[in-house]
């Protein structure tokens, strides 16, 4: 078939006929292409994805006809959503939505692929999840902030920010949403769970009603602080951190220069420990407890005398 129409027609079917043999074809058609097709050209590319749509599992058919904007295409979409699983079904749910044609029940179907489907599709499912509303969508993407993948928590959490705004709070990085974002990537598990319990609160008085004022999201303290710098470019000195620029710090300031702390001391970093027992704050005590089985050497010797200080 190619060789005949305009040359968006020639691009679109040479993309859907040619082999999957780079990431390019893998991923989608020839978008550009099909985005400028008018007239029988446009529907004769609606007729070619919607037989494939009918015939074979392709993920870049549903993403296409939602390109096109072919509510036409609604019937067979929704049909291929009863027959389809994993990423297959994730793409026809996102065509739908992005048709205006999607419902509760592929929330649920998406909700399903996450609890119960494979990597990649249980990733995929949680992004799709941030543009459903509802209870349900909410706790199977706070459950997920848990999940044994990686890749499933880390969606969860930038899902989560996304569809509560809270991406506009998270800035500068001292702020709370800053450090929350900080932490919940943290591999202590007190850390961690700390963090998960924040944001199921956050939300739930979000949903609640309350405003982000009212809950403390906005940056309390001072991006320009000197203290913030100096403590900053202490990073790259080889002796010790400078322990001075932060001991008068509070609020949302002090908050994340002990969250950096206790992240260089999940590095094995030797200055973490004698800043930690210098500072005193008791924010240190528990990653301290639950570090220190696994830690050995001088590493181990500075983190007892830190915690030892900080119990006295």
């Amino acid at each position: 078939m190619t060789g005949t129409g305009s040359a968006a027609f020639q691009a679109f079917v040479a993309s859907f006929e040619a082999p999957l043999t780079n990431r390019a074809s893998v991923e989608s058609f020839n978008v550009w292409a099909l985005g400028r097709l008018e007239g029988v050209e446009r529907d004769k590319a609606e007729e070619m994805l919607l037989s494939r749509l009918s015939k074979v599992v392709d993920g870049r058919v549903p993403a296409a006809l939602a390109v096109l904007g072919s509510t036409a295409a609604v019937p067979a979409l929704r049909a291929a959503a009863e027959r389809s699983e994993g990423s297959m079904l994730v793409a026809v749910i996102n065509a739908l939505r992005e048709l205006g044609a999607a419902d509760e029940s592929d929330a649920q179907r998406l909700i399903d692929t996450l609890r119960l489907g494979v990597e990649p599709a249980r990733t995929e499912a949680t992004s799709s999840l941030k543009y459903f509303e509802g209870p349900a969508v909410d706790d199977a993407l706070l459950g997920a902030l848990t999940d044994e993948e990686e890749m499933v928590r880390l969606s969860a959490s930038l899902c989560l920010f996304a569809k509560y705004d809270l991406d506009r709070f998270a800035e500068p990085p001292q702020s709370r949403l800053g450090v929350l974002g900080f932490t919940l990537q943290s591999s202590l598990s007190c850390v961690f769970d700390e963090a998960v319990n924040s944001l199921r609160s956050i939300i739930a008085r979000l949903s609640a009603g309350d405003s982000p004022e009212s809950i403390g999201l906005p940056y309390s303290g001072d991006a320009d602080d000197v203290r913030l710098s100096r403590f900053t470019e202490s990073f790259e000195d080889t002796d010790d951190f400078d322990v001075e620029a932060v001991r008068t710090l509070a609020g949302d300031d002090r908050d994340w220069a002990g969250q950096v702390l206790i992240f260089f001391l999940g590095e094995s970093d030797l200055r973490a420990p004698r800043a930690m027992a210098e500072l005193g704050w008791e924010v240190f005590i528990e990653p301290l407890l639950e570090i220190l089985p696994r830690l050995e050497g001088p590493m181990k010797t500075e983190a007892q005398a830190a915690l030892k200080r900080l119990q006295s």
